[in-house]
């Protein structure tokens, strides 16, 4: 790029910005409606999860059984994965736990009840608390083994109150997304009125 060519570009940036700040120096402001409809949206992921709750139902196949001879990871994986076509053929989760799971809620069905997130490791919590409850979920791999869950019942940690810094950040968003709506409509414009120059 030449000097000249250089100075031009940065003269179009120096407009076009200029141009945008004139345009948008008054943009309004959000309204309490907008305000609550944007903390709405998002007050789940502003939630303590330190205070989440899950049950669910869960099998886990480790990945060497010592109660069998010649057992190795890839046959236990094809285990639970057999675990699971069952599963979804509509056979009795309880049964298929008591039968193949080797953790201590096995002769519970697998059932495990308003377990704190905070009592499981950051990776399975991730998952599970991502789904719906009734979602058949896995075999998911760790260094252990192989587990098979349905999460059953969410129960979220409290979000923070519309108010103080959350406020401020939740109308920060707003104004950001109304500015934006109204910059896109005034490029439209502009495009609308440009005119193009065909060179021969």
């Amino acid at each position: 790029m030449t000097m000249d060519g250089y100075r031009r570009m940065t003269k179009e940036k120096v407009i076009v910005q200029a141009m945008r700040h004139q345009q948008f120096a008054d943009a309004p402001p959000p309204l309490p409606s907008e305000v609550r409809e944007e903390y709405s949206q998002i007050k789940n992921e502003l939630r303590d999860t330190s205070k989440d709750k899950i049950s669910f139902k869960k099998i886990f196949v480790p990945k060497v059984d010592r109660e069998s001879l010649g057992s190795t990871p890839e046959i236990q994986l094809a285990l639970a994965e057999d675990l699971v076509r069952q599963l979804k053929a509509g056979e009795d989760f309880a049964k298929i736990a008591g039968a193949h799971s080797a953790d201590a809620y096995a002769t519970e069905g697998g059932v495990q009840n308003d377990v704190p997130r905070t009592d499981l490791s950051p990776e399975f919590a991730a998952i599970i608390f991502a789904a719906k409850p009734g979602d058949l979920l896995g075999p998911l791999e760790d260094v252990n083994g192989f587990t098979i869950v349905i999460p059953t019942k969410l129960d979220y940690g409290p979000a923070p109150a519309l108010d103080g810094k959350v406020r401020e950040m939740v109308e920060e968003r707003v104004r950001r997304k109304k500015t934006s709506a109204q910059y896109e409509r005034w490029i439209e414009s502009r495009r609308k009125k440009s005119m193009i120059q065909v060179m021969d």
